[in-house]
């Protein structure tokens, strides 16, 4: 892209060279042409030919003027366009078409203007998503702390008050720790402070640390680990699993089972997640990877939208793939594949 624009930019100075080139030997063409004919001529021809010159030269002088005008009506285009820019409205578009140069110019400024509206409206979604899952708990944590103010609340009713006032406060920090890590992750270029581990091992420790979680569902694993060292970033890829494992828990019905393979080929290894919960409609599979959105909008307070974003985005970086597999009622299946370094 970089040596296209290096390209344009020597081809129009190359234009405006030999068009000053061809400019000054015309003139010296013509002076030396019309030394030549006065050479040649009466005093009675001279003052016709110098009053058609003049006429020439006037009329050279307007069409110079209107070709200036429009060439210049098309520079205020774009430097009226910029300014729209520079002042947040993105819907600006140019139709630039003469010269050929401006045309590319043109086409190349909606293109940077549709990318700044679409990340702008990216943006103001996320701020308002925020907004609203920020609230959701800070006004519940509000409301029920005002309710444990009154001192005729039996003790039953205080202790479910309490239990929902901490799971809140667990919901706010889970979100809060969510935004920052995929903060973290959109900025990071790179994956970095990679180390040889066994995957399978790291995948069983993460089934551990749910064991809460599937053991109030009565949920059972059925596992087909290969053992496979693995050279990568252990912190980031346990946020994957972590992630991953925990939505196959938390829309798998009870006393049903989850299904986990790991296996590897020469060049890269795969990750297959199964469970047997709700399933999703291909519009929802479409969008499992947008920030904030929920697959089931009714058990929202099972998380916060955004695990699945995380996911991706470990996968991007890690130059893998994520590809997914569901059926409203048939349960869902994530395929993991991850390059072997």
């Amino acid at each position: 892209m970089k040596n296209k624009k290096q390209k344009g930019n020597i081809n129009l100075y190359l234009k405006f060279t030999l068009l000053f080139l061809f400019i000054m030997l015309l003139s010296g063409l013509i002076v030396s042409l019309l030394a030549f004919i006065f050479s040649l001529i009466s005093n009675k021809e001279m003052g016709f030919i110098l009053r058609a010159l003049v006429a020439t030269t006037v009329i050279g002088v307007l069409l110079t003027f209107l070709v200036s005008r429009i060439f210049l009506r098309e520079v205020n285009k774009l430097k009226r366009g910029m300014q729209e820019i520079s002042e947040g409205n993105f819907d600006v578009r140019l139709d630039l078409k003469h010269p050929s140069e401006l045309k590319s110019i043109s086409d190349n400024f909606n293109l940077m203007a549709k990318e700044l509206s679409a990340t702008q409206i990216l943006r103001n979604d996320f701020i308002s998503n925020f907004s609203h899952e920020l609230k959701t708990p800070i006004v519940a944590i509000r409301g029920f702390a005002k309710l444990l103010q009154n001192p005729n609340l039996s003790e039953e009713k205080r202790k479910e008050f309490l239990d929902i006032i901490f799971n809140e406060s667990n919901r706010l920090s889970q979100l809060s720790s969510n935004i920052l890590l995929l903060t973290k992750l959109e900025s990071q270029g790179i994956v970095i402070e990679k180390k040889e581990y066994y995957l399978d091992e790291q995948i069983r420790q993460c089934i551990l640390l749910l064991s809460k979680e599937w053991e109030t569902k009565n949920i059972s694993f059925n596992l087909g680990l290969n053992k496979i060292n693995y050279y990568g970033n252990e912190e980031l890829l346990q946020h994957l699993w972590i992630n991953l494992i925990g939505n196959a828990i938390k829309f798998s019905k009870k006393d049903s089972m989850i299904k986990i393979y790991l296996e590897e080929s020469d060049n890269e290894v795969i990750a297959t997640i199964k469970d047997s919960g709700i399933g999703m409609d291909t519009e929802s599979i479409k969008r499992i990877y947008d920030r904030f959105f929920q697959v089931d909008s009714n058990n929202s307070a099972y998380g916060n939208g955004l695990g699945l974003s995380i996911v991706k985005r470990i996968i991007d970086l890690s130059n893998g793939t994520i590809n997914v597999e569901s059926k409203i009622g048939n349960g869902t299946t994530f395929i993991i594949t991850l390059p072997k370094d």
